[in-house]
């Protein structure tokens, strides 16, 4: 019997860009490679309409459910959501990793672990205007973002200014004042559209202004076990309020960035925090949910004050920062990881068949 890795995405426009994940999946000992979006799936029939490689060409056709699949895709749409969560709930079709739900579910889940509580920003569920108001009173000033947002979209600040409040959003340099009518009036709206949480802000630039923050990409080996497959830092540009590579912000490589920072002494201390910090959250994640994960993104900061926080946590991390500081060998890591992984949850799989 073939042993067939699934590749799941969102939209297929060039099968052959996936020629490097077939040849690392080839080395890793699967047989073949199908690649397939949620429509290509047949539930009844048990069956998916995907692509595989036939005499140095992809073709579309017809193959049963592969052995496991790799989930790279991003599911917007009601619909395709939908036949996501039918797909998970069958055993026939297993993901080396599933997901964790929303920030506010994640924030949860970390807030279980009494180690890891001091690294969380005091976040609430926005379902009305009553908690970002409450924050504002207490904190001053506050991040609010989508539940489900991703590459700092949707995300803005609101500062409260003695009778006014100022706000401004990703894609503003120069804030907008609002009295407290025009505040509530225009928060109404934007969570009439879709589901927010409010932080308190924090203040995580560097020396020269710019918001900074650490990404550790941590990936499940050949072995089963948790690893860091790289760190790097993401600087934003100036007065911008996020760091996303995608908005200008630049790559660096950690420990000479944070020795620029801080005297030689805290930077090495801080870096080997950021590290046993990263080590932690995967494992304790997959025990407080009680699923299998394959990869974690981790989206550290530290302030002025040299607190260490705890962004975001992403289940399906880009690799555009490891490109960025020219971690070849690391990006080649990155992609070859969860596909030996998967081999391993195979291997295993037919183990407890037995």
């Amino acid at each position: 019997m073939k042993t067939i890795l699934g590749i799941l995405v969102h939209r297929i426009t060039d099968p052959h860009r996936y020629d490097p994940t077939r040849k690392i999946a080839i080395e890793s000992g699967f047989d073949e490679v199908l690649v397939y979006t949620p429509p290509d799936v047949n539930l009844k029939q048990t069956t998916i309409h995907g692509y595989v490689y036939v005499n140095k060409e992809w073709i579309k056709q017809t193959e049963p459910f592969p052995s496991i699949t790799y989930d790279i895709g991003y599911y917007n749409e009601p619909a395709l959501m939908q036949k996501m969560r039918q797909m998970k709930r069958l055993r026939s079709l297993p993901l080396i990793g599933y997901s964790i739900g929303s920030k506010w579910t994640i924030h949860r889940h970390l807030a279980q672990a009494r180690l890891l509580r001091p690294f969380l920003i005091p976040t609430q569920l926005a379902n009305d205007t009553r908690p970002i108001l409450n924050m504002i009173q207490k904190s001053h000033s506050v991040m609010v973002k989508p539940l489900n947002g991703s590459g700092g979209k949707g995300i803005f600040r609101i500062t409260k200014k003695e009778d006014n409040y100022e706000l401004s959003d990703h894609l503003q340099t120069t804030p907008i004042t609002l009295s407290r009518s025009e505040l509530e009036q225009r928060l109404s709206k934007t969570l009439r559209k879709q589901r927010y949480l409010v932080q308190k802000w924090i203040d995580i630039r560097d020396k020269h202004d710019c918001v900074f923050d650490i990404r550790a990409f941590m990936q499940k080996n050949r072995h089963g076990q948790w690893q860091m497959t790289g760190i790097g830092v993401r600087q934003g540009k100036e007065e911008t309020m996020t760091s996303n590579l995608s908005g200008g912000g630049q790559a660096h490589h950690v420990q000479p960035f944070l020795r620029k920072q801080y005297d030689e002494s805290t930077a090495d201390a801080l870096y080997r925090k950021l590290v046993r910090l990263s080590e932690y959250i995967p494992p304790f994640l997959e025990r407080s949910y009680n699923t299998r994960l394959a990869e974690l993104g981790l989206d550290l900061a530290i302030d002025r004050q040299q607190q260490i926080w705890i962004i975001e946590v992403n289940i399906k991390p880009g690799k555009t920062l490891m490109r960025k500081l020219g971690h070849f060998d690391t990006d080649h890591e990155a992609l070859r990881a969860p596909i030996e992984y998967a081999r391993f949850l195979v291997d295993r799989f037919h183990k407890q068949r037995r």
